[in-house]
C-alpha cells in the first residue's frame, strides 16, 4: 500500500488508488471513515469545499450503517435457518410417530376406514420377485497357472444369486463351489490328475434353485476343450 504523503510518479491514477485504498468492504469503509472525518476538518486547506467534504462523510456514514444492518440481517437469517432445520427435525420425528400410531390403531381394530380418515394410504404387500432367472451362457478358460475362470451371463431385471457347481472326471456328485451375486468365479482348486470337469450354474433366489442351468464341459491334458450348453435338473 502507498504510504500517505509520499509521491508515486510511476503509477497511473487507477494504479495509485488500487495501491492506496483497500479492496475489501471492511477495508474500504475503515479507510474512508477515517479520511472523511479528516477531510471535513481540513476541507479548504486540501482543496475541497466544506459542503463537498460533509456530503461525502454523510455518504460514508450511511454506507457503514447499511453494512451494519446487512450484517445483522445475515446473522438473523442464519439463526432463523438453524431454527427452521431444528423444527423440521422435530416435526418429522413426531409426524412419523403419529403415522405409526394411526396405522397401529387401524391394524388393531381391523378398520381400513381409519387410514382413509387420516388420509394415509395402506401399504401394499411387496410384489413377489418370481422364480430365479436362469443364466443364458457360460464360458470357462484355464490360464497358465491352472486356474479356471468361469463366467456367465443372465438377464438383469431382478436381484438374485447364482450357484456354481462342479463335477470332476465325469463321475460323482456335483460339488457347490460358490453361491454369489457375481457372474464370475475363479476355480483354483482343481485336484492333481483331473482330466475333465463340468461346470454348471443355476439361478438362486430365496433358497430356491432354477429348474434349468447353463453348463460347460472341459477336458484337460495336452490340450483343453470346452463346450457350453443348457440343462434341466
Amino acid at each position: 500500500m502507498v504510504a500517505e504523503g509520499t509521491a508515486s510518479p510511476g503509477l497511473s491514477p487507477e494504479e495509485f488508488l488500487m495501491a492506496l485504498v483497500p479492496n475489501t468492504i471492511d477495508g474500504k469503509l475503515s479507510f474512508y471513515h477515517t479520511h472523511a472525518a479528516q477531510w471535513v476538518t481540513k476541507a479548504v486547506a486540501i482543496g475541497l469545499t466544506s459542503s463537498q467534504a460533509t456530503a461525502f462523510k454523510t455518504l460514508v456514514d450511511a454506507v457503514a450503517e447499511g453494512k451494519s444492518v446487512a450484517d445483522a440481517a445475515r446473522d438473523l437469517s442464519k439463526q432463523r435457518t438453524a431454527e427452521q432445520n431444528s423444527g423440521l427435525d422435530v416435526m418429522s420425528q413426531q409426524g412419523a410417530a403419529i403415522i405409526e400410531q394411526i396405522r397401529a390403531y387401524a391394524a388393531a381394530n381391523n378398520d381400513p376406514q381409519v387410514l382413509m380418515d387420516a388420509q394415509i394410504p395402506p401399504i401394499s404387500p411387496p410384489t413377489p420377485l418370481g422364480p430365479p432367472i436362469v443364466p443364458t451362457t457360460i464360458n470357462a478358460v484355464m490360464n497358465a497357472s491352472g486356474v479356471v475362470s468361469v463366467k456367465w451371463k443372465a438377464a438383469p431385471p431382478s436381484p438374485q444369486y447364482y450357484q456354481l457347481q462342479r463335477q470332476l472326471n465325469g463321475t460323482g456328485d456335483y460339488v457347490i463351489l460358490a453361491t454369489q451375486n457375481g457372474k464370475e468365479y475363479s476355480d483354483a482348486a482343481l485336484p492333481t490328475g483331473t482330466t475333465s470337469a463340468i461346470y454348471r450354474v443355476f439361478g438362486y433366489r430365496g433358497a430356491v434353485l432354477s429348474n434349468t442351468f447353463a453348463s460347460i464341459a472341459m477336458t484337460f491334458g495336452l490340450g483343453m476343450t470346452g463346450g457350453g450348453g443348457r440343462g434341466r435338473r
